[in-house]
């Protein structure tokens, strides 16, 4: 029996191991394990970083290049800005010569037509249904709508003229001289309008004083004019930390009225859309060259505080010519002292070409303007700011060209 038992235990199935072997081998098992563990925890996260760090470049790429398309989308608008107002320009020569009519600029010229407009793969389709309603096929180009289907994005364009502003440029020859003198008395009638008058008085300026600053700073001498309430033309921007002198001399932005004394951020807002620089005042003393505002596109509030009779005496007929000039674009002067006497109520009175005379201020016609263009391309946006001026004349040496780059920016 015992026997038996010795040879059965002999040839049990399975292994027997002492305790400790069993728990070296168990522990080393576990390590195993844990090390597997994080080594797979390792790639994923590796794995995961990747592809967080390839999304990202992607989308770094897709941005930079999409920048890059936007930038040229604004300058396509540009170019086509230039286009419209060299046609428009064109037509007014043709207009003077041929059929000897003084040039008019108004809101109804091919350069407005456009304004406000996206134009790309989206205004192609828009275009196409409109040839298509309209039977325009025959004398529409289609390879230009096919051309407009293969742009990325967009651009909106806005081109404005910027005669229609008061351009305090005209004051750097003196102030004695009748450009800067009418320039003056347009600035007095646009700050002792009631509304802005009122909210000078709140602020403690006097209009003339504000006037007379601006022509210190910009004219050609460093004297203070006696009602700007200044003894030395100077001697508020010493006092400033760092101190500055006049310039003395033409402004280079619209934005350089901020250095001028008492004229803060608050009263740049206000009046900063009825001024301009542009055109640069030509050098000497020219009695007729002078800042002349397009009455067919001045600002509806403008022209209300520089002919305040249009509103008083005018009213209803005044109001009707203005709503027309927006919504129908229908020049408001076909005749300007037509316009003066039946839309205006603007008295003829003083000396022909006397500053104060208000027959003065104005014109028909525009030679500067500004483009605005806003180029977009998904999630990227690229603003493209421009003035020129058209038709300069041949100068001694140099020949005449269709336009002059004024001002650019892009940003």
């Amino acid at each position: 029996m015992v026997l038996m038992k010795k040879h059965l235990s002999c040839r049990l199935p399975f292994p027997v191991e002492d305790r400790q072997t069993f728990d070296k081998r168990s522990g080393k098992r576990g390590v195993a394990i844990i090390v597997a563990v994080m080594v797979i925890s390792l790639m994923m996260v590796f794995t995961a970083d990747m592809i967080v760090s390839s999304q990202v470049n992607l989308e770094l790429v897709s941005a930079a290049r999409d920048n890059i398309v936007a930038e040229y989308m604004a300058k396509s608008g540009y170019n086509l800005a230039l286009f419209l107002l060299s046609i428009d320009y064109g037509i007014d020569l043709f207009k003077q010569t041929t059929l000897k009519e003084q040039p008019k600029d108004s809101l109804a010229d091919i350069w407005a037509m456009l304004n406000g407009m996206p134009i790309g793969a989206s205004t192609a389709e828009l275009f196409a249904s409109m040839q298509e309603t309209f039977s325009l096929s025959a004398i529409a180009d289609s390879a230009v709508m096919q051309r407009l289907k293969l742009f990325q994005g967009e651009f909106t364009l806005n081109i404005t003229d910027e005669s229609s502003k008061i351009n305090i440029n005209y004051c750097a020859s003196g102030g004695a001289t009748p450009a800067c003198q009418q320039i003056q008395e347009m600035l007095l009638a646009l700050f002792n309008c009631p509304i802005e008058k009122s909210y000078l008085d709140s602020k403690d300026i006097e209009p003339i004083e504000l006037v007379k600053k601006f022509q210190d700073w910009i004219d050609n001498n460093n004297r203070a004019d006696p009602k700007s309430g200044l003894s030395d033309e100077s001697d508020p921007y010493f006092k400033l930390n760092p101190p500055y002198r006049t310039k003395n001399s033409q402004f280079d932005s619209v934005a350089e009225l901020k250095l001028i004394d008492q004229w803060d951020d608050d009263l740049h807002t206000v009046f900063e859309p009825y001024l301009t620089v542009y055109p640069f005042k030509k050098r000497g003393n020219d009695r007729k060259d002078r800042a002349r505002i397009n009455i067919n596109t001045v600002s509806r509030e403008l022209l209300a505080c520089l002919v305040p009779e249009a509103r008083s005496e005018c009213g209803e007929t005044y109001d009707i010519a203005m709503v027309k000039s927006r919504t129908e674009k229908i020049p408001l002067a076909e005749n300007l002292s037509k316009t003066f006497q039946n839309v205006l109520c603007l008295p003829a009175g003083g000396k022909k070409d006397s500053p104060k005379n208000r027959h003065n201020w104005f014109s028909e016609s525009s030679p500067v303007y500004r483009i605005e263009v806003q180029g977009t391309v998904g999630f990227q946006e690229k603003s493209l700011r421009a003035v020129i001026k058209r038709g300069v004349a041949r100068e001694k040496g140099k020949t005449a060209t269709a336009y002059q780059l004024l001002y650019w920016q892009m940003s």
